[in-house]
């Protein structure tokens, strides 16, 4: 089944838009403003503390080259601060204040889980 999902955002965005909770920016614009669901995690990890590539390795057990684009990308767009040089695996990233401005959408969105995806499942898991 092919789905146009432009045609049905803008069909959404024309009957909500004075619907903030029915904004596009619910999700959709997060990913197209983080990246992926692993910068997701990266910025919430950063908030939390961990700084050096190898801190995210060892709590996503992500690649650590896939690790290394992402905050490139982070850093790029702003969400993120690099102290260190490029490539040095001892270089510090913390948010911006861009990047601290997740914190409540990643908070909401993790006592979503809790509440709603159950302990054990492969969701949860991932």
């Amino acid at each position: 089944m092919n789905i146009d999902v432009q045609n049905a955002t803008d069909r959404r965005d024309e009957d909500h838009k004075t619907d903030d909770s029915r904004d596009n920016g619910l999700g959709i614009q997060l990913i197209d403003g983080v990246g992926d669901w692993l910068s997701v995690l990266i910025v919430r990890d950063a908030i939390a503390g961990l700084r050096r590539i190898a801190e995210f390795h060892q709590g996503l057990g992500a690649p650590e080259d896939a690790i290394a684009s992402r905050l490139a990308v982070l850093t790029r767009e702003g969400i993120l601060t690099r102290r260190g040089r490029s490539g040095d695996p001892n270089a510090e990233f913390k948010p911006t204040e861009k990047g601290n401005e997740l914190a409540p959408v990643l908070k909401a969105l993790s006592r979503w889980g809790r509440a709603h995806v159950p302990a054990g499942s492969r969701r949860a898991e991932e």
